[in-house]
C-alpha cells in the first residue's frame, strides 16, 4: 500500500536519562533483523507516556526490554512480539512478575484485526526494525477497514529520522509525498521527539524519530475511496517535480473535463495540502473516475 528496531538490566540503578551501557553478554545482535537496542530510560519513557493510560500494549520488537520495562512501570499489560527466538528466555525471566506475554512471530504475518477481535482495540508501540518499518507500518493501515471502531487506536513508534520525518511532513517540504498523505487518510500524525544514534546499541547510522498515530474512525475520513485518493496520490507523487497539469496525466481514466476544475495546475503535487489532495479527489471521482 505505501511505497517503499546483553545482560538483563532490571537490577540496574541508574537515573532518567542515564545511557544504560551493554554488559559483557554471550548474545549474538543478529544484524540481518535489524536489531538496535534503545539504551536510555528516559527516552523509553517518554515513548510509554505517550500511549493512553491503563491499556494492553503490544509492542512489536521488544529487544532486551528497555520500553517494556516503562511500559510494564506504568501498570501497562503488554503482548511483546519477537522474532528473535534468542531473546525470550531473557524476556520471560526479567518480567515474570508483571502482565507480560511474548508471542514469537514475525510481526509482518500478524492479522491485527484477529489480534483485536481477541484483545480488543489495540495500543501499539515498539522501536522498530528501520528495514521493515514501512512495510509493517503498510500491513498495519491495511487492517483499517470500514469498521465503526477501528482495531487500532494508538501507535507510537520509533522510525528510522527519515521515514518519521516523512510521515509528519508539511506541503512544499522535500520530505512531503506519497507516504505523508496515504498515512493522513487513516491517522492523524504528530511528531514526537528525535533519538540520537547514540543511545541505540549497537549504534545505528542514522537517528531515530518517534511518531505518534492516532486511526481516525471512518467518519473522521476522507469521502473518498481509498483506492481511487490511492490512485490520484501514487500518480501526482510519481513525478512530484513537475507541475500539477502533467504529472496528473499519468493517473489512468482522467475524465475529459479534469482541467476546468478550480484548481492551480500550475503548482507542484508537493505544494498541495493533504485537504487539497482530498478536495481533487472528489471532485475528480464526480466528473466520473473510478
Amino acid at each position: 500500500m505505501i511505497d517503499e528496531l546483553f545482560d538483563d538490566i532490571d537490577q540496574v540503578k541508574e537515573p532518567f536519562g542515564a545511557t544504560i551501557r551493554p554488559r559483557r553478554d554471550p548474545l549474538i545482535l543478529k544484524k540481518s533483523l535489524g536489531q538496535h537496542f534503545l539504551r536510555d530510560r528516559d527516552f523509553a519513557r517518554r515513548i510509554a507516556l505517550a500511549l493512553p493510560p491503563d491499556t494492553l500494549v503490544i509492542e512489536i520488537g521488544p529487544g532486551d526490554g528497555a520500553l517494556t520495562q516503562e511500559l510494564v512501570t506504568l501498570g501497562h499489560p503488554v503482548v511483546a512480539i519477537e522474532i528473535d527466538a534468542d531473546l525470550f528466555p531473557r524476556l520471560k525471566k526479567r518480567f515474570h512478575r508483571d502482565n507480560f506475554t511474548v508471542i514469537p512471530m514475525d510481526v509482518l504475518l500478524i492479522d491485527w484485526r484477529a489480534l483485536a477481535a481477541e484483545k480488543g482495540q489495540l495500543q501499539l508501540a515498539g522501536n522498530l526494525p528501520y528495514n521493515i518499518a514501512t512495510a509493517m507500518l503498510s500491513r498495519v493501515l491495511g487492517s483499517l477497514h470500514d469498521d465503526k471502531i477501528p482495531p487500532i487506536d494508538t501507535m507510537v513508534f520509533t522510525f528510522q529520522k527519515e521515514v518519521a520525518d516523512r510521515l509528519a511532513a508539511s506541503p512544499g517540504s522535500r520530505s512531503y509525498g506519497g507516504l505523508t498523505l496515504l498515512t493522513r487518510y487513516f491517522c492523524s500524525v504528530e511528531y514526537l521527539f528525535t533519538i540520537p544514534a547514540d543511545r541505540f546499541y549497537p549504534k545505528p547510522k542514522v537517528d531515530g524519530g518517534v511518531v505518534k498515530l492516532k486511526t481516525l474512525i471512518p467518519s473522521e475520513r476522507p469521502k473518498v475511496s481509498f483506492q481511487l485518493y490511492r490512485r490520484i496520490v501514487r500518480g501526482c507523487f510519481a513525478q512530484r517535480r513537475k507541475m500539477m497539469r502533467n504529472s496528473i496525466r499519468v493517473v489512468n481514466g482522467l475524465p475529459s473535463d479534469w482541467e476546468s476544475l478550480p484548481f492551480d495546475w500550475t503548482r507542484r503535487p508537493e505544494d498541495f495540502s493533504f485537504e487539497e489532495i482530498v478536495a481533487l479527489c472528489i471532485e475528480l471521482e464526480k466528473l466520473g473516475l473510478q
